[in-house]
């Protein structure tokens, strides 16, 4: 985990782009900000990438202002964190996206 991290961080810096990425029991959720091509490029490549099952992209928009700018890859293993909303898990995913999202950014 610790080379994927190097890696990904340092070619997230060449391309411009910042984001985060938790960890949980096996499953990832990562946000990729940066311009719309170095995105795409870099989605394709984790798509291509045989380690990876079940990509699924939950959200593509445009955005204002960068929520993660400082970091070109932030990582959190959420299974180290106490889990205070296990019944909020049976709600719709994009709503526990959002959650963690904002769990992650004010912690």
């Amino acid at each position: 985990m610790a080379e994927l991290l190097r890696a990904a961080r340092r070619n997230n810096e060449q391309l411009g782009i910042t984001g985060m990425l938790l960890y949980r029991d096996g499953n990832f959720l990562q946000v990729l900000e940066g311009p719309a091509a170095a995105v795409d490029r870099v989605l394709g490549e984790i798509k291509l990438d045989p380690r990876h099952d079940g990509v699924i992209t939950m959200s593509r928009k445009s955005i204002d202002e960068r929520q993660f700018a400082e970091w070109p890859l932030a990582f959190r293993d959420m299974s180290r964190v106490c889990d205070e909303s296990a019944d909020e898990e049976s709600q719709e995913g994009a709503q526990m996206v959002f959650r963690l999202l904002r769990q992650f950014r004010e912690e």
